[in-house]
């Protein structure tokens, strides 16, 4: 497994179930990105504390967890804190950010609270947020044998072998794709993350090397710059003005337009001085 190339994909997970297993900071974090992507989300663990701790810190707004005995406060002392935290052992997965107000009020499912101003996406000034459609359900039990199978993807970061490898057995059986700790058990492999709005950029040494991931993920941030989310929004506008007016967008010249004067102007936040060249360039009004 350790020489296997990776195949790699960007999922569209909103509104399609997911299972996080675990109650550590770990779990807390994969359980804050899968949301910002929109999905419907599942976490288990007998413990939760750390967890809620990362959803609180990244504006997922826990209303209340369902347990053995019913609801629960998320503060409630009957959850002192979680041993399961497998920093060392993910591939440096750290692309939480600020999220958007969402609907769900009901137990069990947290809230995305607004205006945050967290972010791990490293756009200075920047901001991605979360669909509105995220919702976050909270178990407080352990893993019951086979449950991996009623979702789409599951992430298990207990820090429990025993654990874990129930969990893998069990989305393997079913068709599941499953990321875990032991990278000979995983189908998936998460990336480190760079997000600037729609832009992202996934980087993956396939669990050889957190550290390198890292780096990599922190030079291509710097490179960029900020600005790349406003960047990709003005040029969907151009694009999308073009297909108004019926015509094709292979007639544009767009490395060129990278390659010139456009990106900087993003960069210092001249946008209407960008919108204003690249409307120019393309020959159609981007409008609103």
């Amino acid at each position: 497994m350790d020489d296997v190339d990776v195949y790699p994909v960007a999922l569209l997970v909103a509104g399609r179930p997911c299972l996080v297993v675990g109650g550590g900071r770990v779990a807390g974090r994969q359980v804050v990105d899968l949301a910002r992507c929109g999905a419907t989300v599942t976490m288990v663990a007998p413990e939760i504390h750390a967890a809620l701790a990362v959803l609180h810190a990244h504006g997922l707004d826990v209303v209340g967890v369902v347990g053995d005995r019913g609801s629960v406060h998320p503060g409630s002392p009957v959850h002192p804190g979680s041993p399961a935290d497998t920093d060392e052992s993910v591939d440096d997965l750290h692309d939480v950010v600020a999220t958007e107000p969402g609907d769900a009020t009901r137990v069990g499912e947290p809230r995305l609270r607004p205006d945050t101003g967290i972010g791990g996406d490293r756009e200075a000034g920047g901001r991605a947020t979360a669909s509105n459609s995220a919702v976050v359900k909270v178990l407080v039990r352990p893993y019951e044998p086979g449950e991996a199978a009623k979702y789409r993807l599951v992430v298990t970061a207990t820090g429990v072998p025993a654990v874990d490898d129930q969990v893998h057995r069990d989305a393997e059986a079913a068709g599941v794709w499953v990321n875990c700790a032991d990278r000979s058990r995983c189908s998936l492999v998460l990336p480190a993350v760079y997000r600037a709005g729609r832009v992202s950029v996934a980087v993956t040494t396939a669990g050889a090397s957190p550290a390198l991931v890292a780096w990599v993920r922190s030079r291509v941030a710097d490179t960029l710059g900020p600005g790349m989310g406003d960047l990709a929004d003005l040029l969907d506008r151009a694009r999308r003005a073009l297909h108004r007016e019926g015509r094709s967008t292979e007639t544009v010249d767009w490395a060129g337009l990278l390659d010139g004067p456009l990106p900087d102007l993003v960069r210092s936040g001249c946008l209407a001085e960008a919108g204003s060249l690249l409307s120019s360039a393309v020959g159609v009004d981007l409008g609103t």
